[in-house]
């Protein structure tokens, strides 16, 4: 797994960071005369060539102005270019490109907004954002919103005010025709199976591979995230102290969650994946789940159980598992430490209750009355 921790070199304002196959990539760090704001910038990669002494280099021009920082370098090739080859497409790639290449700011949305682009913004990839009136704007935003959730449509929306952003500020293209105006949904929804539709998701997942429809056990009993799941690997798990690393989280750093019993007990009898991998949860073929392959074996396993409309797989696992958490007790501290949530006001959307559970409340208070006589003063 890659990682981010910077690695010194002898030379002052040179650093580099291995990647997932070992590989050092240099960075440089610099302040320009007159500026208070330092820069950092990828030299480059020693599969490449680069070295400490050659990034060293790099930045001594860098600071003697013999050569352009990498931001102006760029500003000066996109100035030469045409405004009007800047299509949606070409200025997402090239937003890609340069979110991705900061290494003090990870573009940890990446994987999902690459795929929303390549999903839904094919009709109007080849247009300039000039060209994009509000007219089109609305028919854009109506063929997304078939058959998807309202959540889905205010992220493309996002996105797309984005990259236009990102190409005004470069002076690479002018902006939209009208006023982009997004409303956020109200996505403070929870989702939940009853008993019965969760004995016939159990069922369903019965008849996975085991390595497969572990992966949806295992999420219902830790709540871990989707990437989180996906990313597990072996090494990972403590199975002495009872606990697993997370790496790379939504919280932005490595955190650690107690296992149960059951979860522990699931991971100790689960297969290894006979290519080896280190991978807890790995696909067929033995790596990490493509998003097109996993949404296949949510349809087949939503179609199998005969799961509710909208109940979004791994997601609503995670919603059972907190939702069931509080049905057994779990007070808002609890909730927020097992979810890893920020805030325990994210937490309270799981401090609500199953009929099931609502009836046998009341029903224990009836029996408590009635043990008071009050059946009695009602004459029954």
């Amino acid at each position: 797994m890659a990682s981010r921790e910077r690695h010194t070199t002898k030379y002052s304002g040179v650093f580099y960071q291995i990647d997932r196959k070992g590989n050092r990539t240099f960075f440089v760090r610099y302040k320009l005369q007159g500026s208070r704001k330092h820069i950092e910038e990828r030299a480059g990669s020693e599969i490449h060539g680069m070295t400490a002494a050659k990034a060293n280099l790099l930045r001594s021009e860098r600071l003697s102005g013999k050569s352009n920082t990498n931001t102006q370098r760029k500003l000066v090739e996109k100035a030469e270019s045409s405004k009007n080859q800047w299509t949606l497409a070409k200025l997402w790639e090239e937003y890609a490109a340069t979110r991705s290449s900061d290494p003090a700011r990870p573009y940890k949305s990446l994987g999902a907004d690459e795929d929303r682009f390549n999903k839904h913004f094919s009709s109007i990839s080849q247009l300039q954002p000039e060209q994009i009136d509000h007219i089109n704007y609305e028919r854009w935003k109506r063929n997304i919103a078939k058959g998807r959730s309202p959540t889905t449509v205010c992220h493309c929306g996002e996105l797309l005010r984005r990259i236009v952003r990102f190409g005004t500020e470069r002076n690479l293209c002018n902006g939209l025709p009208f006023k982009l105006s997004l409303k956020k949904p109200d996505n403070r929804t929870t989702e939940y199976l009853e008993r019965e539709q969760l004995n016939q998701l159990i069922e369903a997942l019965k008849l996975e591979e085991p390595i497969t429809g572990n992966l949806f056990t295992f999420a219902l009993f830790t709540g871990l995230r989707r990437g989180e799941l996906l990313r597990l690997e072996w090494s990972d798990i403590n199975f002495e102290q009872g606990i697993v690393q997370l790496r790379d989280t939504k919280a932005g750093k490595d955190q650690t969650l107690p296992l149960s019993e059951k979860a522990l007990s699931l991971l100790e009898n689960h297969p290894r994946h006979q290519s080896g991998c280190d991978y807890v949860f790995p696909s067929p073929q033995g790596c990490q789940w493509s998003r097109s392959s996993l949404d296949r074996v949510f349809k087949r396993i939503a179609s199998r159980s005969n799961l509710p409309e909208g109940f979004r797989l791994l997601h609503g696992l995670r919603h059972q598992y907190g939702s069931m958490l509080a049905e057994n007790g779990a007070n808002i501290v609890e909730l927020r430490d097992l979810l890893r949530h920020s805030d325990v006001r994210v937490s309270e959307r799981y401090l609500h209750s199953s009929d099931e559970h609502l009836r046998k409340r009341i029903n224990l208070l009836g029996n408590q009355l009635e043990s008071l006589g009050v059946m009695k003063i009602m004459g029954t």
